[in-house]
């Protein structure tokens, strides 16, 4: 149930934050390419925000740690990452995001919510070429003091957005 909570809480963030649609062609929601998932939510009449989802969950406490997804929203627009991390997070410290171990780049914080705190931006066409081509995407922030590095796999997100037309 926490999960659940968790993930529609991002869902309507993702969706104020992206306001537009995205086409996927014959996609399902819920099709899988390896760790992403195939997600689309009414947000208004007639108005259906797509992405593709993956999460990273404690080892401890099985929860989710960040989730993160991809999307398009103009059909012609540039892609779009949105993160929903956990509360308590150092806001100064911000969050970066790394493919690979390559250098890291700023993930800018937006907001925070009950739900968690949202990170998002815009990705350049070489980011996103660099995510389709890579195998690990770490995100790292800091919580009470500690540095924490939720890592999510890479794999299918090229095939993925293949699928989507994107």
């Amino acid at each position: 149930m926490m999960m659940r909570k968790f993930a529609l809480g991002f869902v309507l963030l993702a969706s104020f934050a992206c306001g537009g649609a995205a086409k996927a062609g014959d996609l399902k929601v819920g099709q899988a390419f390896g760790a992403w998932v195939f997600q689309c939510n009414a947000v208004a009449q007639d108005k259906t925000v797509c992405s593709f989802a993956t999460t990273v969950l404690s080892a401890d406490t099985k929860q989710a740690v960040v989730d993160l997804r991809i999307s398009r929203p103009k059909a012609d627009g540039p892609f779009v990452v949105f993160a929903l991390l956990p509360l308590g997070l150092n806001i100064q410290a911000g969050v970066k995001a790394a493919v690979d171990g390559a250098d890291p780049a700023d993930l800018p914080l937006r907001a925070c919510f009950k739900k968690g705190c949202i990170a998002t931006a815009e990705l350049k066409d070489e980011t996103v070429a660099v995510l389709k081509a890579g195998t690990d995407l770490a995100l790292t922030f800091e919580m009470a003091g500690k540095s924490i590095t939720a890592t999510m796999k890479l794999q299918g997100l090229s095939d993925a957005l293949a699928a989507a037309g994107w």
